[in-house]
């Protein structure tokens, strides 16, 4: 279980994010626009929420190491409502914000 460095407490989504190392949009203003290399795209299978969901602390906002996957579009990931949900019944009372192109 592990602190994150610039938050005072985790939600349990970001606890959970990064979903989705995928995106459809090419914006040139984003920090992956144009790397020169191969980067990991996957998306977070359901077995790794629960993993996470289970070792997550509403308490204390602890939680597991972050994910290694890049943060894109959390909205692409097929299951994307299904882990919200999950989320939110793991930390009924948290303020859940997330950024998207759509």
């Amino acid at each position: 279980v592990a602190e994150v460095p610039g938050f005072d407490r985790l939600d349990a989504l970001n606890a959970l994010l990064p979903i989705s190392g995928v995106c459809n949009s090419r914006c040139q203003f984003c920090f992956e626009y144009g790397i020169p290399y191969a980067r990991e795209c996957s998306f977070m299978p359901l077995a790794e929420v629960e993993a996470r969901l289970a070792h997550y602390d509403a308490a204390t906002g602890r939680c597991l190491f972050p994910s290694h996957r890049p943060q894109l579009e959390t909205f692409l990931h097929p299951q994307a409502l299904e882990i919200i949900r999950r989320a939110r019944a793991r930390d009924p009372e948290a303020v859940f914000a997330l950024t998207t192109n759509g």
